[in-house]
């Protein structure tokens, strides 16, 4: 699971934090940052409450960026923005 989230955080540049469930087993909590990299974890199948620092003025290595604003526009690996008909009219059922 915190690999998924991890790079969740990362191609979306936004902080993450990943808490786990109440069952006897399951993953630790984790806090992500915006380059997708573990800034705290707890012990797994252990208790405990995870406290983490966040600076907000701090700058991350930010790996989608050059591509974030093309990809929002509906330009993706071809370079040319696709154009369908459910993109255009997004209550038509076709």
């Amino acid at each position: 699971m915190h690999i998924t989230a991890q790079a969740m955080a990362a191609s979306n540049y936004f902080y993450m934090s990943l808490t786990n469930s109440s069952a006897a087993e399951s993953w630790p909590c984790y806090f992500i940052t915006p380059d997708g990299l573990v800034q705290n974890k707890l012990t797994e199948n252990k208790p405990g409450v995870l406290i983490s620092d966040l600076n907000i003025s701090k700058q991350y290595y930010d790996a989608s960026k050059p591509y974030r604003l093309d990809a929002i526009n509906g330009k993706l690996n071809s370079g040319e923005c696709v154009q369908d008909t459910k993109s255009v009219d997004r209550d038509s059922l076709y």
